[in-house]
C-alpha cells in the first residue's frame, strides 16, 4: 500500500514538472539520445529518454518506459549518439503506426520539437 502511495505521489509531482510552458513562457524540453536510426521492427528512430525525465514523459504518454520508437524526428537529427532536447506528445489513434513485429517492440512517441544539445 505504501508503494502505491509513493507512485501516486511521484506521478502527481511529475505532472507539475512537465508543463510545456513554465511561468516565464519558456518551453520545458526533455533530454533524449538517438540509440538507433532505423528500428528493425518499425523502421523509425529509437530514442532513449534521460532517466531524470522518464517520469515527466510518462505523465504525457501514459507509459512508463525509457526507450521509444520516435515518430516525426527530423532527419537531420537522426544520427546514432545524437543528444537531443525534445518536446513530446502521445500519438493519437489516427497518428499511431503499425510495426512488423520483428525484434523487440517499443512504445511509440511523437516528437513535437527537437533540437541538438551538446
Amino acid at each position: 500500500m505504501k508503494f502505491t502511495y509513493a507512485i501516486l505521489w511521484v506521478m502527481t509531482l511529475a505532472s507539475f514538472a512537465c508543463n510545456k510552458k513554465d511561468n516565464n513562457g519558456t518551453i520545458n524540453y526533455f533530454k533524449a539520445e538517438v540509440i538507433n536510426t532505423n528500428d528493425i521492427s518499425c523502421s523509425r528512430p529509437l530514442i532513449s529518454i534521460d532517466p531524470s525525465d522518464t517520469a515527466a514523459v510518462s505523465v504525457i504518454t501514459g507509459i512508463s518506459a525509457q526507450l521509444y520508437v520516435a515518430d516525426q524526428l527530423p532527419a537531420a537529427l537522426n544520427t546514432v549518439g545524437q543528444k537531443l532536447n525534445i518536446t513530446v506528445a502521445k500519438l493519437g489513434p489516427a497518428d499511431d503506426f503499425a510495426c512488423n513485429g520483428i525484434g523487440v517492440s517499443y512504445f511509440h512517441i511523437k516528437v513535437v520539437t527537437a533540437i541538438s544539445r551538446n
